[in-house]
Order: structure tokens, then C-alpha cells, then sequence
């Protein structure tokens, strides 16, 4: 979880075991290779780009719809707050090293982004 302008402030430890559990739960039942893992939220401006592999910033207001191929399978994610990032926000993520992408037309809420793209970078993991 990232707090940034638009996002709420930080999360309940008690919460944060929450979803760790559906987390590994999920993961569990899906048979996964690798469980996922729930960190503590951390501020925006603390964000790194991941020096060895693919680095995605899903951005709502893409104007162009990108099918971005995948070079690693160490990959970094990072979806939005509902109303999205300030324009200083994303301009900081793109110069940090992640690239703006949205490979669909649709404007979605934040729970449903992590899903739709949790699942389109498993689709083009699946594929190479």
C-alpha cells in the first residue's frame, strides 16, 4: 500500500494482517509458486524502480493503450488511489524508472485495477 495526496493515510497493523492472510490464503488455493507478500504502507516519494526487471505504473489517463511486452519476471506494479495520482506524482514514478501504461480503456476502482492488472501481468507471464 503506497500513501500518496489522494489515498488514505496508513494502515491498521491489524488490517494489514488481514490482507496478508487473504493474500497467502489466496495464493494457496490458486497454487502459486510464490505467495504474495503485504508490506507496511510506505509514502509515495519512497518508491524505487526495480534496477532488474520490469517496472509498471497502470496510469488511468494514458492517452495511448499499450500492450507492453514484459522482459522479466521480476516485476513492480504500482495502481493508483481512487482519483489517481497528482500530476507531480506521476511525473516523479516515470522519472524513479516505471513506465506509464494502460492497456485498457476503462477507468476502474483501485481494488478492482489490482485484480484486472495482478491478473494481465499473469496472462503475459503465461504467454512466454
Amino acid at each position: 500500500p503506497v500513501q500518496s495526496n489522494r489515498s488514505g493515510g496508513e494502515i491498521k497493523e491489524s488490517t494489514l494482517n488481514r490482507y496478508g492472510e487473504i493474500a497467502k490464503t489466496a495464493g494457496l488455493q490458486s497454487e502459486r509458486e510464490h505467495l504474495p507478500e503485504i508490506t507496511a504502507s510506505i509514502k509515495i516519494d519512497k518508491i524505487t524502480a526495480n534496477p532488474d526487471g520490469d517496472n509498471f505504473l497502470f496510469y488511468e489517463r494514458q492517452s495511448e493503450k499499450e500492450q507492453t511486452m514484459l522482459t522479466s519476471k521480476n516485476i513492480r506494479i504500482i495502481i493508483g488511489p481512487e482519483g489517481g495520482f497528482t500530476d507531480d506524482e506521476l511525473a516523479m514514478l516515470i522519472d524513479k524508472g516505471f513506465k506509464s501504461i494502460s492497456p485498457i480503456k476503462n477507468i476502474l476502482k483501485a481494488e478492482t485495477a489490482a485484480v484486472v492488472f495482478a491478473g494481465w501481468i499473469q496472462i503475459q507471464l503465461d504467454s512466454q
